[in-house]
């Protein structure tokens, strides 16, 4: 399962709605926090303390960034339990390396 978690692909459209759906949730934490806790206008008027604009933030930002993954990957991982079959999977390669039959590597003289 960590394989397709890894390297399954949803198709375009479908990818397209979960970055859509994911950049909406990280825009409603960004307003949440920003507009309507009025971090911004707290740290204008000054009634913010220097630790809120020196850590808080940046850190909502950095939340942003980990709210927008993190429901990227919850809907990925929805699809990978109810909805496989429309995720595209890479293609496998033809040639896999085998080193048991690598003659150069078992041959002493070769070297």
């Amino acid at each position: 399962m960590f394989d397709l978690f890894r390297y399954a692909q949803p198709v375009k459209w479908l990818h397209q709605f979960m970055a859509f759906v994911s950049l909406l949730a990280a825009v409603l934490w960004l307003y949440f926090t920003v507009i309507h806790k009025q971090l911004m206008q707290r740290m204008i008027d000054g009634q913010a303390e220097l630790l809120d604009a020196l850590i808080g933030f940046p850190l909502v930002l950095a939340l942003a960034i980990v709210i927008y993954a993190s429901v990227y990957w919850f809907i990925k991982w929805l699809l990978i339990m109810f909805w496989p079959q429309c995720l595209i999977l890479p293609a496998e390669p033809e040639e896999h390396f085998d080193p048991a039959q690598d003659d150069g590597a078992s041959d002493p003289s070769k070297r």
